[in-house]
């Protein structure tokens, strides 16, 4: 009678840390080199029964898994994290931020440079997901975007041609007027000099 994969998962779960950590990384390294399809339908029915055990079988099994992650090469690493993380998206929130916890937990626990090389898988990740993705592309439409009216410096109105031509001719008949004048006091001066002559 064949074991079932949460049967097989939890006797994983058992193992001393030597015994468990030759067996899943050589589960893992299969993993990645499935095609896609395969490969999602296997790890699916791993994190299904992963999901299934209680907290502290599945915080061996994370905790083994994320060294093994640590230092696998840099390409087979980001194939089985970014199926692992496909997978989780159907799963409840609870779900996935049990193993989030678990997660973080097994990354502290881990040597300075492996430390290091899961905090920047990780990051990679979290940057390329479709969220931040959609999140940036919108952070850059939004920024070439006009401002809105309301928004926008205004400047003083420009006179257009036609009161700039307006005002001028105003002042040149106010010259005239004032010119007018100022002549026509003189002339009345001029006849009353005279007169008074």
């Amino acid at each position: 009678m064949s074991m079932s994969m949460q049967d097989m998962v939890a006797a994983l779960a058992k193992q001393p840390e030597v015994a468990r950590r030759a067996m899943m990384e050589e589960r893992l390294k299969m993993f990645a080199e499935m095609p896609d399809e395969e490969r999602k339908k296997a790890m699916g029915m791993m994190i299904e029964a992963l999901y299934g055990l209680p907290d502290e079988d599945m915080a061996k099994l994370v905790r083994t898994r994320t060294a093994i992650l640590a230092d696998l090469p840099g390409d087979m690493r980001k194939t089985l994290m970014m199926t692992h993380m496909s997978i989780i998206q159907s799963y409840p929130e609870s779900q996935r931020m049990r193993e989030m916890k678990l997660v973080q937990e097994a990354v502290k626990q881990l040597p300075d440079a492996q430390r290091q090389v899961m905090m920047q898988a990780m990051e990679s990740m979290m940057k390329g997901g479709p969220m931040p993705a959609m999140a940036e592309a919108a952070h850059a439409t939004h920024q070439h975007e006009p401002a809105p009216a309301a928004q926008r410096p205004t400047s003083a109105p420009q006179p257009t041609t036609a009161q700039t031509s307006g005002a001028r001719s105003a002042s040149v008949w106010t010259w005239i007027v004032l010119l007018g004048i100022v002549v026509i006091i003189v002339i009345v001066l001029i006849i009353l000099v005279q007169g008074g002559l």
